[in-house]
């Protein structure tokens, strides 16, 4: 079994392009390699949102603290769709 191990950083992810960039990438690696495990950077700009939001849950505020919650899973999924609904060969798996 062959296996290939690919990190994604900032630089990639910071362009509007880069999710999609970086999908075509592990695609086409697909064929090569069994089994492909990607590590990506957090999106830009995620860092500092989630030391705001630990600082908000901190201050007890749980109101926001869901509320930033749904905004950085919106983000996220948000981020994410796009380029999935034009990869149709990448398909997401993941082991227990």
């Amino acid at each position: 079994m062959s296996l290939l191990v690919m990190k994604f950083g900032g630089n990639v992810l910071s362009r509007p392009d880069g999710i999609h960039e970086m999908l075509r990438i592990i695609a086409s690696q697909r064929p090569i390699w069994d089994e492909i495990v990607v590590v990506m950077s957090a999106l830009s700009g995620i860092t500092d949102a989630l030391q705001a939001l630990a600082r908000t849950a901190e201050s007890g505020d749980q109101g926001n603290v869901r509320s930033e919650i749904a905004s950085l899973r919106e983000l996220h999924i948000e981020a994410l769709a796009s380029p999935l609904a034009t990869m149709p060969t990448c398909t997401p798996s993941s082991r227990s």
